[in-house]
């Protein structure tokens, strides 16, 4: 990332921690609160390693207050993978992420430009 900066590039990396074994793993490490990181778990794990970024699955629905509480603390959520033309519809006019990881980018931009 410092090298990324010298160059004039906004250039941001995030361990991902898509699992517990990961997750346990992660918080072992000295100064992981530091390092930014990107949590699939639990709101609490989100706020236990710090996380920058929270990524739910989309299964798990809006989940609005907890996008919410997050939000108001600094951090981004993104949902994932969204595939789904019904469901990318209600999750860009109901929900409120940050971003939504797809396969089809061309349906999500359909539904943000025309909402």
């Amino acid at each position: 990332m410092q090298r990324a900066a010298n160059m004039g590039r906004d250039l941001k990396i995030a361990i991902g921690i898509p699992a517990d074994d990961i997750y346990q793993a992660f918080i072992a490490y000295p100064g992981y609160q530091d390092i930014p990181s990107l949590c699939e778990l639990s709101v609490d794990q989100v706020r236990e390693a710090n996380s920058q970024v929270w990524a739910p699955r989309w299964t798990q629905g809006l989940q609005k207050a907890e996008i919410q509480q997050l939000q108001s603390e600094g951090r981004k959520v993104f949902t994932w993978t969204l595939d789904e033309s019904s469901y990318i519809e209600e999750f860009i006019n109901e929900g409120q992420f940050d971003g939504i990881l797809t396969n089809y980018p061309t349906i999500v931009s359909y539904y943000y430009y025309i909402k």
